[in-house]
């Protein structure tokens, strides 16, 4: 079991071992990976983000180009508990809460908490031993923002492969999130680079391609009635890489980090244009570090 400052200190220290060479042999040629998580137990993770960015606006207004540019350097950070409330079927129950329940989740962005503004909600989530996440349920359901906090949430934990694997080989796992305005195809790339003291280091390579669909935003407070409404798909292509750890005795990741970059935000495909003789189009270029830490507690 891996539990608080120990746990991360360990999980640090077999990745650091590894990345500056030190360790050279791993304890097993290869490796069967399955999720175990455990009927009864609490897990909790803790996510930290640090992104920064920069947005290009241009306004076409009559004739009259405008162009603004918006700097972005954010940091947030938050914890969720799940808990593993029975087996079923196609595998294990999580029952997980979002908001300001006692023992549920807080975010924070800056000086905003989150939590406050989510509010409360609920999800059921299905975990199989290979194939992963089979069904997340939020409660309420419909609210499309909660439905994409869920889905993300769990996206981190891939499908797994069959068969054993070698240090050296690895396998590829394409998901998809989507609730209403949100649409986000992506594909991980994990490749086995060494076993050692139970647990399974990757390297991992992240392609995606997300899309807000405009169409489906409410009209943000300042602009006319309507106007949201004329706007194109934002379209945004990610690409990054990381490690993840896997805890083969508590069967779970207990640890992803990584960066990605992103960029080629376009508002102007598929755009009508905007009342009052008006265009507008936007992009954005930035990068995300992320790290995600997972125990059982």
């Amino acid at each position: 079991m891996i539990k608080g400052k120990a746990g991360a200190i360990a999980v640090f220290v077999v990745f650091s071992l590894t990345s500056t060479g030190w360790v050279h042999q791993s304890e097993a040629a290869s490796v069967k990976l399955r999720y175990g998580f455990k009927p009864g137990a609490v897990y909790r993770v803790t996510e930290q983000d640090h992104n920064v960015s920069k947005t290009v606006t241009e306004m076409d207004v009559m004739g009259q180009l405008q162009r603004f540019e918006s700097p972005s350097d954010q940091v947030s950070s938050g914890t969720w508990s799940a808990r593993a409330v029975g087996k079923v079927k196609d595998g294990v129950k999580l029952q997980v809460e979002y908001g300001q329940r006692k023992g549920g989740e807080r975010w924070s962005a800056g000086k905003v908490d989150a939590g406050s503004i989510f509010g409360k909600s609920s999800a059921e989530v299905i975990i199989h031993p290979v194939k992963g996440v089979m069904e997340i349920k939020s409660l309420p359901a419909g609210d499309q923002i909660i439905d994409i906090i869920y889905q993300g949430r769990f996206a981190w934990m891939p499908k797994l492969p069959e068969k054993e694997i070698k240090v050296g080989g690895g396998f590829t796992h394409e998901y998809v999130l989507n609730s209403g305005m949100y649409h986000v195809k992506s594909t991980d790339e994990y490749y086995l680079v060494e076993v050692k003291s139970g647990f399974a280091i990757f390297d991992v390579e992240t392609k995606t391609v997300a899309v807000i669909r405009m169409s489906q935003a409410p009209t943000p407070e300042g602009m006319p009635s309507g106007v949201a409404m004329n706007m194109g798909d934002m379209k945004m292509a990610y690409k990054g890489s990381g490690t993840a750890v896997f805890d083969m005795k508590e069967g779970i990741f207990v640890e992803r980090e990584g960066k990605m970059s992103y960029s080629n935000m376009d508002t102007t495909e598929g755009s009508s244009p905007l009342p009052g003789g008006m265009s507008f189009s936007s992009r954005m270029e930035g990068v995300t570090k992320y790290q995600f830490e997972m125990e059982r507690e």
